[in-house]
C-alpha cells in the first residue's frame, strides 16, 4: 500500500471524527508536522485531546493511531535510514581502510613473512638429506607451538595489570609481545609446510586430499571463517585487543586456569595445524596445477594472475557480506542454508587472502632490493617489514588467530581508522579511563 493510500485513510478517520462531533464532544486531531514523518526519525507524534473520555473516543482514538503507525513504517528507504546513522561515514572510513591493507600494511606484512620464511626455509634444509629435512620441521614445529602457547599464557596473566604500566614500559611490553608473537608464528608455519611437503607430497591428489578433509573439518567444528587475512582484515595495535587471549572454547584464565591453558593447547593442536593445511593445500595447488607455477623460496615467476583474482574475490566477498546483512536485517525473508553459505563466503575470503599473499610474495621476489644476495634480502625484508608495522600500529596484522565462527560472522574486519588506540599515561585524570579497559 502506498502513503497516498494510507493518508487518504487517515483523512477518511478525521472526516468520521467531525461527523460524529455531537456525540462524542469536540475532538482535536494535532500531527506534528515538524517531529512526524521523516525519513532520519521514522516517529509519528499524534496527539488527541478530547473534552470526552469515553470509551467510543478511546476507540477511534486507537484506530487513528494504530492506522498512522502503519503509516509510517512503510516506503521508508534503508539507504536514506543508513545515512541518519552515520552509514556514508562507515563507507568512507572502510574504503579507506580497505586501500590502507591493499597497499601499505598487506605488503609490508608480506614483506616481513617473506624474509622470516625464507631465511628460516633455506637454513634449516637447504641441500639437507630427507631425515634431517623430518627432524628439523618436526622441531620448528613443536618449538613455535610451545612458543604460541607461553605467549598466550603470558598476556592472560598480564592483561589484568595493564593499567598499572607506564607508557613507556607499555611500548616496550607491545613491542616485546608483538614481535615474538610473530616469530613463532612463522616458526610454527615452516615447520608445519615442511611436514606436508615431505608428508602428503605435491600429487594433485594429496594437495586435493588435505584441502578437502581439513577444510571439513574446519567447517564441522564452526572454525572454518578465520581463515581469512589481508586485504580484507586490518587491526590496529590497540594493547587491550594485544592482550586479549581467545582460544576456541572462549575461556577465561581466570575463571579456570586449568581449562583456559587446555583450551589454548586444543586449538593450537587441533584448529590452528587444520588452517595451516587449508592454506598449503590451496596455495600448493594453484603453485603447482591451476596457474603459473611459482616456488615459495625462488625468484621464478611474477603473480599477476594472484593479483587479478584478489580483485574478484574481494567484491564478491564484500557483496556477499551485504547482501547477509540485508537479509539478516529484512523482517519478511530469512536467510536460507546460512551456515553453508557463510561458509562458501569464507572461502572466498580465503582465496582472496590466498592469492593476495602470493602475488606480493612473488612481486617483492623481483622489486625489493633485487641486486642484494638473498640472505641479506630476505634479513631486511624480516626487520623492514616488522618495524614499520610497529611504528605504524599494524604490527597485530602478522599474527593469525585461530577461533569458533560467530553466529553473525564477519568476512571483512576493517579497524585501522575505525579504532584508536588509548593513550597511556602517568596522568592522574587518566586513571579511570585506564582502568576501564579491564
Amino acid at each position: 500500500m502506498t502513503l497516498e493510500s494510507r493518508c487518504g485513510d487517515f483523512n477518511a478517520h478525521e472526516t468520521d471524527l467531525n461527523e460524529n462531533r455531537s456525540d462524542f464532544g469536540e475532538i482535536i486531531v494535532v500531527v506534528n508536522d515538524n517531529e512526524d514523518y521523516t525519513q532520519q526519525n521514522n516517529e509519528e507524534i499524534i496527539n488527541i485531546s478530547s473534552k470526552d473520555d469515553g470509551k467510543g473516543i478511546k476507540d477511534v482514538k486507537s484506530g487513528v493511531k494504530n492506522d498512522v503507525k502503519e503509516k509510517s513504517e512503510i516506503n521508508i528507504p534503508d539507504d536514506d535510514r543508513g545515512s541518519a546513522s552515520g552509514e556514508p561515514e562507515n563507507v568512507r572510513t572502510t574504503a579507506l581502510d580497505l586501500a590502507f591493507s591493499c597497499f601499505v600494511v598487506g605488503p609490508l606484512a608480506v614483506l616481513y613473512w617473506r624474509g622470516t620464511f625464507n631465511f628460516i626455509s633455506t637454513r634449516a634444509f637447504k641441500g639437507q638429506e630427507t631425515e634431517t629435512k623430518i627432524i628439523r620441521a618436526v622441531l620448528l614445529y613443536n618449538s613455535g607451538l610451545f612458543l604460541k602457547i607461553l605467549l598466550d599464557i603470558i598476556k592472560a596473566v598480564i592483561y589484568p595489570s595493564v593499567h598499572l604500566l607506564g607508557t613507556k614500559v607499555l611500548f616496550i611490553l607491545k613491542f616485546l609481545l608483538l614481535y615474538c608473537d610473530s616469530l613463532s608464528g612463522v616458526i610454527l608455519w615452516v615447520g608445519g609446510f615442511n611436514l606436508l611437503y615431505l608428508g602428503p607430497q605435491l600429487y594433485w591428489f594429496s594437495l586435493t586430499s588435505v584441502l578437502i578433509f581439513a577444510s571439513l573439518c574446519m567447517m564441522w567444528l564452526d572454525a572454518f571463517h578465520g581463515t581469512g587475512g589481508s586485504p580484507l582484515i586490518v587491526v590496529r595495535d590497540n594493547i587491550k585487543d594485544v592482550l586479549n587471549v581467545t582460544g576456541y572454547f572462549e575461556t577465561n584464565f581466570f575463571e579456570g586456569r586449568k581449562k583456559f591453558i587446555a583450551d589454548i593447547i586444543i586449538t593450537y593442536t587441533v584448529i590452528h595445524p587444520l588452517m595451516i593445511c587449508v592454506w598449503w593445500g590451496v596455495w600448493e595447488l594453484e603453485n603447482n596445477y591451476i596457474l603459473q607455477e611459482m616456488e615459495i623460496i625462488e625468484k621464478d615467476v611474477q603473480a599477476w594472475d594472484s593479483i587479478f583474482i584478489v580483485i574478484i574475490m574481494v567484491i564478491s566477498v564484500m557483496m556477499l557480506e551485504r547482501h547477509f546483512e540485508k537479509m539478516r536485517d529484512s523482517c519478511n525473508e530469512k536467510l536460507q542454508w546460512p551456515k553453508l553459505k557463510y561458509n562458501f563466503a569464507a572461502f572466498l575470503a580465503l582465496l582472496s587472502a590466498v592469492n593476495y599473499w602470493r602475488g606480493v610474495w612473488s612481486l617483492l621476489d623481483f622489486y625489493f632490493l633485487p641486486n642484494i644476495p638473498p640472505q641479506e634480502n630476505f634479513i631486511l625484508s624480516h626487520l623492514i617489514g616488522f618495524h614499520l608495522l610497529y611504528l605504524l600500529g599494524a604490527a597485530s596484522n602478522l599474527t593469525m588467530a585461530s577461533s569458533r565462527d560467530a553466529l553473525v560472522p564477519t568476512f571483512s574486519d576493517y579497524k585501522y581508522f575505525n579504532k584508536k588506540e588509548v593513550n597511556y599515561s602517568e596522568d592522574e585524570g587518566r586513571e579511570e579511563e585506564r582502568r576501564n579497559l579491564i
